[in-house]
């Protein structure tokens, strides 16, 4: 009989032996899952350091910023209800705030990663305009202005992996800019460009016929910022 005592205790337990079980696959799914989430996040954070020093964007906080945000609450929230109640991993909402944490951190990188290939795309087609610019106005350092333009394009394909590669990206957009300054650009429209890459260029030089006829020449309107003399 005691043996059968022994057989019915344990079939008696054998339910909630399920249910902790349960509970502790839960706990472990959802651990793992969003470990994962946060090695992203966290991917994608030092992503964005290295990116906005070459290319800086403002879509940054907007596309990528948010959606760690919103992950960031949702952990907190979702941590502060297991502590609580650990028998909230059961529940349906408990699953359904770990996919919105998972959502949050696929978004941020891959809006961190298209953010990165449309400027690098948005700068590297203006710069080969003015490398078309540069070929067809000067001889002198047109040659080291094309070589600093192959270098963005040879090395942008992928986020920048080391502050040692944002230093040489940076080093190649400095030779860009200092490029047309030392070009020694003759004409109006030389001069204007000058102008354009070091402080800026007073609207009224838009007036001048050469200057429109070449920005229209080498389709450059889209190149320019206007901004407040402030």
């Amino acid at each position: 009989m005691p043996k059968l005592d022994s057989l019915k205790n344990r079939l008696v337990q054998l339910p909630q032996i399920h249910a902790e079980r349960n509970l502790l696959d839960k706990f472990e799914k959802y651990t793992r899952s969003l470990s994962l989430s946060r090695e992203k996040i966290e991917d994608t954070l030092e992503k964005h350091k290295r990116a906005s020093k070459v290319f800086p964007s403002s879509e940054y906080e907007v596309k990528v910023f948010q959606e760690i945000k919103k992950a960031a609450r949702e952990a907190k929230k979702l941590k502060k209800n297991i502590e609580e109640n650990p028998e909230v991993v059961r529940n349906k909402s408990t699953e359904n705030a770990v996919i919105r944490i998972n959502d949050n951190a696929k978004n941020s990188e891959s809006n961190c990663t298209n953010i990165w290939s449309k400027e690098v795309d948005t700068n590297i087609t203006i710069w080969n305009k003015f490398a078309r610019v540069v070929q067809g106005l000067a001889t002198a350092g047109s040659q080291e202005f094309g070589e600093a333009i192959r270098y963005l394009q040879n090395n942008t394909s992928t986020f920048p992996k080391s502050e040692e590669e944002v230093e040489r990206l940076l080093e190649a957009r400095k030779k860009l800019h200092n490029g047309i300054s030392n070009l020694g650009l003759e004409g109006s429209f030389g001069k204007f460009l000058i102008k354009s890459a070091n402080r800026g260029s007073p609207l009224t030089d838009l007036f001048d016929d050469e200057i429109k006829q070449k920005m229209n020449e080498h389709d450059l309107w889209d190149s320019f910022l206007v901004r407040l003399k402030l």
